[in-house]
């Protein structure tokens, strides 16, 4: 992702610049000594509490540190993921999936990591046992600020092109985050490329209007600007109140860990299933019981999108082993716009995993994301 000067569409002048400096990630907080490991209610795993029975907590032997996803790291993005998790009678970690996450760019790092630690396992009246765990994994770059990888610095002089009551003196602060999906059909095709937006915030720091500036893929755009959407800012300040800022970005889509969309080794293997064994991801009423979501954020409507009557969006996404919710995708014939603001609130979604017989599956999904008009006054 980058801010750029370019005089192109929405801004049509040269008057953004960003600092981005190199990040260097010298601390992880998921480190044995520093991580604090929390028995739940019920340590162990099939058994029923026991009075006065002689339990002992699992121990760690061995841990794996978390990759952190290049998207957010650019950006200077900070976070906190709590994993659930039982490690086994053998010390294995088993059903990994994310209770809680500040932001779902960091969550597949974090269950990456998790699941190849190695512990000594938990033991009631000197039995071992399976034991339900949880941990608590912090990403965060020493002696940075969040999000310091958006610095705006004023430009000595703006164009005559923009209105005097956007020439702002203290920049917009980016608050909050959300990379790009990397739209299914794209991954399916093999796709990449880069996307360049233009887009307008306004004085109460979200984003009014985006456009595109440059893109080739229609479904990698409509990506783009869903994620642009959702960002959220402090405003920018002239004369000490707030007021607009116009700003453009760009997006790089890469089938590797270095793109700014999300592209993860789980959403690799999920392709090859759907390529090669579509049969294998379960409809919702075979699994033990219906998903329960954990967390799920609603759609960000681009703000001066009037719409006449509800509008309905049917997304198809799975559920993985898991419990994220990946890979989501709109059926029908949708305004994009709707289309792709639907699959990139889906793509934060996180459920209990789903099972059957007490096995964690995938499952495939279909909701309806119901967009309403706005409330006249």
């Amino acid at each position: 992702m980058n801010f750029t000067a370019d005089d192109r569409k929405i801004s049509k002048t040269r008057f953004v610049l960003v600092v981005m400096k190199d990040m260097k990630i010298v601390r992880w907080d998921a480190l044995v000594g520093v991580v604090t490991l929390v028995v739940l209610a019920g340590a162990a795993v099939g058994k029923e509490p026991a009075g006065e029975a002689s339990e002992q907590q699992p121990k760690i032997i061995s841990t794996v540190k978390p990759d952190y996803p290049f998207a957010m790291r650019r950006a200077g993005i900070q976070g906190r993921v709590l994993v659930q998790f039982v490690v086994d009678s053998k010390g294995r970690v088993r059903i990994p999936y994310v209770t809680e996450s500040t932001h779902p760019g960091f969550r597949d790092a974090a269950i990456e990591a998790v699941r190849k630690w190695k512990f000594r396992p938990g033991k009631r009246n000197g039995e071992r046992v399976n034991t339900r765990m949880q941990v608590p994994i912090m990403f965060s770059i020493k002696g940075q600020p969040t999000n310091w990888g958006w610095q705006i610095k004023r430009p000595k002089k703006f164009p005559d092109s923009i209105p005097p009551e956007m020439r702002w003196d203290t920049p917009p602060e980016l608050r909050s985050f959300n990379p790009p999906i990397y739209p299914r059909q794209a991954l399916m095709d093999g796709r990449e490329g880069r996307v360049e937006v233009g887009f307008l915030v306004g004085p109460n720091g979200t984003v009014l209007k985006a456009e595109p500036i440059e893109g080739k893929h229609e479904d990698l755009v409509g990506a783009s600007i869903a994620a642009v959407y959702t960002f959220l800012f402090d405003p920018s300040l002239r004369e000490g109140q707030p007021c607009g800022a116009l700003l453009n970005m760009t997006f790089d889509f890469k089938m590797s860990s270095s793109g700014d969309a999300l592209y993860t080794p789980e959403m690799s293997r999920l392709l090859d299933a759907l390529e090669n064994d579509p049969e294998c991801f379960h409809p919702l009423d075979q699994l033990d019981q219906m998903p329960q979501p954990l967390y799920r954020r609603a759609p960000v409507q681009p703000p001066l999108m009037e719409l006449d009557e509800a509008v309905t969006v049917k997304v198809d996404f799975i559920i993985n082993r898991r419990g994220a919710a990946e890979l989501p995708v709109a059926r029908g014939e949708i305004d994009p716009l709707l289309a792709f603001a639907a699959t990139q609130a889906v793509s934060s979604w996180q459920f209990i995993p789903p099972m059957i017989d007490g096995e964690v599956v995938d499952a495939r999904a279909v909701v309806p994301i119901v967009f309403q008009p706005a409330k006249s006054d």
